[in-house]
């Protein structure tokens, strides 16, 4: 596996397999994000980054709505 697309120095924990990049542990639970959320990724439906990421999103819009 590649290393984290942040830190070159760490492996990483979770790869996008469409960019074939990766995150560590630190950059997947402090904020993860999909390098092309809009753009078509015939990976999605399986990638834990976006999964994630839209769960980041969702609190988000729970905390401000509350």
């Amino acid at each position: 596996m590649a290393g984290c697309r942040n830190h070159p120095d760490r492996d990483a924990f979770v790869s996008c397999q469409k960019h074939q990049t990766g995150l560590c542990r630190e950059c997947l639970h402090s904020d993860p994000s999909c390098m092309d959320p809009e753009l078509y990724c015939k990976f999605r439906t399986q990638c834990v980054i976006n999964e994630l990421m839209k769960e980041r999103l969702r609190e988000r819009r729970r905390a401000v709505e509350a």
